[in-house]
């Protein structure tokens, strides 16, 4: 499955699928103030079928906002990173627009999802039979 992120940082702009547009309508159903920003995003993805991935504190570069959390969405046979902020009060979460997240944190949450991808691989060969090896 390919993987591409929601913030491809050049060419015109496409418009989101409609996984990422159900993303946005769960994070919007979740209120942050209620549970933590983590289990908010969280349970968002898990609506649309996605993968909670990492939250980390916001840098300096993004206005209002506080945390941000990237989510893996499946969009057909490819999946999208999508990234989720919660503001500087922790009254509300947004997804972020392609300009606002830096291309280190989206080649982070890339490299993150390979290293999974890894872990899981290896698992799986770990409980092979030893005839399915062979």
């Amino acid at each position: 499955m390919k993987l591409e992120t929601s913030t491809a940082p050049s060419g015109p702009m496409r418009p989101e699928p409609f996984e990422i547009m159900e993303f946005q309508l769960a994070l919007d159903l979740e209120q942050p103030f209620d549970v933590d920003f983590r289990s908010c995003v969280r349970r968002a993805a898990e609506a649309v079928g996605g993968e909670f991935l990492f939250e980390v504190p916001a840098d300096c570069s993004m206005e209002n906002a506080s945390r941000i959390a990237a989510v893996r969405i499946p969009t057909g046979s490819r999946e999208q990173i999508a990234f989720a902020a919660l503001d500087m009060l922790g009254e509300s979460i947004r997804l972020c627009g392609q300009s606002e997240i830096s291309e280190r944190l989206s080649g982070f949450a890339q490299a993150f999802v390979r290293v999974i991808e890894r872990f899981r691989d290896g698992q799986r060969a770990a409980t092979m039979p030893a005839s399915a090896c062979a």
